[in-house]
């Protein structure tokens, strides 16, 4: 209960320092009421989610795919709050964890990098080359910290098996984001793409039956 009395002022705390990070970076977010309640429902997410494995389970942290969190940002906003918010949403680790120095920076630098690969590595078998980069950067930062802390004897597979597996989870995370746009309303970046695909049938239908229409959509969609 001591706990909760200290956690709960915290946590408000954040969710205010949330607002005023949502203000500075794109005001007009405020105007749709469904945008700022999917950021604030991420927020509370990551923050209970960090929470309770800490409580329960800290060993299981290297194993939470939080750089999945950057995607389902960048499936509805921009880098301008992607980047903001994302770290925000990491605030809670480096609060409330023991090792949360080593695991903000791990999943701060392999977020980051996620939100400059994905756009390119974001169909078929390439989300698991994303993956795979993802694992890697975490990787290389996990490293790094245990050469600093020379001393520490524990055993480093079992963490690198969960880094691997919360790697590979990203993928199997990802399509939740067609499930966010039912719960809140809103359109992703992955649907627009969907449905400005030429190979669907339904423009291919428009391109035949109605060229000229659909060379005028071409050039609204480009405009």
């Amino acid at each position: 209960s001591i706990q909760i009395i200290f956690i709960l002022p915290l946590v408000v705390v954040l969710v205010v320092l949330l607002y005023f990070c949502i203000l500075f970076a794109k005001p007009s977010i405020f105007e749709t009421g469904q945008r700022y309640f999917y950021l604030l429902f991420l927020f509370l997410l990551s923050t209970v989610v960090t929470c309770m494995a800490e409580r329960f389970a800290p060993s299981i942290l290297f194993l939470i795919p939080y750089p999945v969190l950057a995607l389902y940002l960048q499936a509805f906003f921009r880098n301008r709050v992607v980047m903001p918010v994302y770290i925000m949403m990491l605030l809670p680790m480096l609060i409330f964890c023991g090792n949360g120095m080593e695991l903000f920076v791990m999943y701060l630098t392999a977020g980051l990098v996620t939100i400059q690969t994905f756009g390119t590595l974001n169909k078929g078998w390439l989300q698991f080359l994303n993956a795979a980069i993802i694992f890697g950067v975490e990787l290389c930062v996990f490293l790094g910290f245990r050469l600093i802390d020379a001393g520490n004897t524990s055993i480093w597979w079992l963490q690198l098996i969960q880094i691997f597996v919360g790697a590979m989870l990203t993928v199997a995370l990802y399509p939740l984001v067609y499930l966010f746009e039912k719960m809140f309303n809103l359109v992703s970046i992955p649907r627009l793409i969907e449905l400005a695909d030429t190979n669907n049938p339904l423009l291919q239908e428009l391109s035949a039956k109605a060229p000229g229409t659909f060379q005028h959509c071409l050039q609204v969609m480009n405009m």
